[in-house]
């Protein structure tokens, strides 16, 4: 397992954007293992008394072990990315998003409005056609 990063220069927004979204995940994760372990009477102990200089926190086991998981996913995260399959994935995907026409705010403005316009009217038809059918059952005796 080699620790360089692969195509070094390409894609790097959309690598960049995948490690911080798997990054914020895995700190949340950590954040909530911490907590989890804190639980533990043996965890939230202080190791010898010690404190953290700055912070005044105890540097108990829990602390040790969350730190332990936070590398462990930063390089978790590190060797995903850079795999070939992944990497290569990554830097299509970005060279086609720099390919696409992305429309301008005002022809965004009116598509979004034909499409809730055409919901509301199909939301009405399918409840016209509810009704309908449902006084029709209710003629026939079916419920």
């Amino acid at each position: 397992m080699k620790f360089e990063i692969y195509k070094k220069g390409q894609g790097r927004l959309s690598r960049g954007i995948a490690a911080a979204g798997a990054g914020v995940l895995l700190l949340y994760g950590c954040y909530k293992a911490y907590w989890w372990l804190h639980g533990y009477v043996w965890s939230g102990t202080a190791i010898a008394g010690m404190e953290i200089p700055g912070f005044g926190t105890p540097l108990s086991s829990g602390l040790l072990i969350t730190a332990a998981l936070v590398v462990a996913s930063a390089l978790l995260v590190f060797y995903a990315l850079n795999r070939p399959d992944l990497a290569d994935l990554l830097i299509e995907t970005e060279s086609e998003m720099r390919k696409v026409t992305w429309p301008t705010l005002e022809e965004a403005k009116n598509s979004s409005l034909v499409v809730v316009v055409c919901v509301v009217i199909m939301a009405l038809l399918i409840t016209v056609f509810d009704m309908s059918l449902h006084w029709v059952f209710r003629l026939v005796g079916i419920s």
